[in-house]
Order: C-alpha cells, then sequence, then structure tokens
C-alpha cells in the first residue's frame, strides 16, 4: 500500500490507508492523508470496506495476505455478491502464470473459463490502464 500512498502523497492528492492491528507486524505508513488512516481491529471488516468502497483492484506479487484477498476477491465477482463489474488486474504476468496455473484449475474443473473473464493478467502500464478504465463501473453506481 505504501507505493500508492506515496505517488498520491507526491502528487498532493489524498490518500487513504486501510491497516490492520497485528502483535508483530508493521503500522500504517507516512504517506497517508492525516484524516484518512484507519486501523482495523479485525482482517473481515478491513477487507470488507476496502472491497466496498473500490472501483478497481489491482493486485502485485505477494504472499499468502495478497492470495487471500485476491481469491476472497474473485469468489464475491464469481459469486455475484459484488454486483458491480469492478475490473481486476495481476500485474506481473510472470509472476501469477508461474505462481497460479489457471489453465490447470480449468482442465481440473476446480473454475470454469469464465472465471478467468474475471481478471486481466498483465505486465504492461497502459494495458492495466486500459482494462481498467473501460470496464470500471459509474463511479456513483448504487450496489
Amino acid at each position: 500500500m505504501e507505493a500508492a500512498n506515496k505517488g498520491a502523497f507526491d502528487a498532493g492528492g489524498l490518500s487513504v490507508g486501510m491497516g490492520i492491528s497485528l502483535p508483530s507486524e508493521q503500522c500504517t505508513n507516512d504517506y497517508i492523508s492525516e484524516d484518512l488512516d484507519f486501523v482495523f481491529q479485525y482482517f473481515f471488516t478491513r477487507k470488507y470496506w476496502c472491497v466496498y468502497l473500490a472501483k478497481a483492484f489491482v493486485v502485485m506479487p505477494g504472499g499468502v495476505g495478497t492470495m487471500d484477498e485476491l481469491f476472497e476477491i474473485l469468489t464475491l465477482r464469481q459469486t455475484g455478491k459484488i454486483k458491480l463489474n469492478t475490473p481486476i488486474v495481476l500485474f506481473d504476468t510472470n509472476f501469477w502464470v508461474n505462481t497460479i496455473k489457471f489453465p490447470k484449475m480449468i482442465e481440473q474443473g476446480t473454475i470454469s473459463e469464465a472465471d478467468t473473464k474475471l481478471f486481466k493478467i498483465t505486465s504492461s502500464i497502459d494495458v492495466a490502464i486500459d482494462h481498467i478504465t473501460s470496464n470500471m463501473p459509474p463511479l456513483f453506481e448504487l450496489v
């Protein structure tokens, strides 16, 4: 999150931070706007607000927490619990195609071909931006 917060800070914009209170983890970063620094006690409340307010998701390479959040979002989209056509970009093709074998999951019958249409895998910033802007729901559409 820090990179996004720093980019907004450097551009003079406001930036929201949604941290989680953990006994041995880092705290939120210094680039979050003062009144927009939220720290949640529970993962599910943080996840709810991150998903509820988002108009797009860009998922960078990461570990268990990243995979948890990615699959939560994909499940919500797949099951129609997120009604908006919120675009999902998995950024860094090499990482994603070598980490999650979506074609193998289709072959095994654990996901459908249609499920792979829920996201775009790319290493191109231009492709990511085009995917987001051409698929993003209206700014004020009601859920």
